[in-house]
């Protein structure tokens, strides 16, 4: 009755009945008025992203982050800089060079990346914020 296409992105192929069916029940699930579900992980970055950033947003972004993310961000029509892959040292300048400047609304960090993914300095970036008037 579906076919064998329901893991393909909704744009690609369309929607069914049972698209709605699970929204509406993850929605219920978690206790959100609405929910968007994503078949593949490549469209939940893409697709996902610009309805999370927007204007105002700076992105982190790490060099080799995967290809979805990086289309997601283009889509999302966000200010990106990018540092060197697993440079904490580079990301920390990124991020206080970011917040001297003052004009971020939003500051994010992302590191998604399908190769050379190892992150053991990850737990090591503990930097404090503070956002002042």
């Amino acid at each position: 009755r579906y076919g064998l296409a329901l893991a393909s992105p909704r744009a690609e192929l369309g929607s069914t009945p049972i698209h709605k069916e699970l929204e509406e029940t993850t929605a219920k699930f978690l206790g959100v008025e609405d929910a968007v579900v994503f078949g593949m992980g490549f469209a939940t970055n893409a697709l996902g992203i610009p309805g999370l950033l927007g204007a105002g947003t700076l992105v982190l972004s790490d060099e080799n982050n995967h290809a979805s993310l990086i289309l997601g961000l283009r889509l999302a029509r966000v200010c990106v800089r990018v540092f060197p892959h697993n440079d904490l040292r580079q990301l920390e300048r990124l991020a206080r060079a970011a917040i001297a400047e003052g004009r971020w609304q939003r500051i994010v960090v992302v590191s998604h990346c399908s190769l050379e993914c190892g992150m053991p300095h990850c737990h090591s970036f503990d930097m404090e914020f503070t956002h002042q008037n």
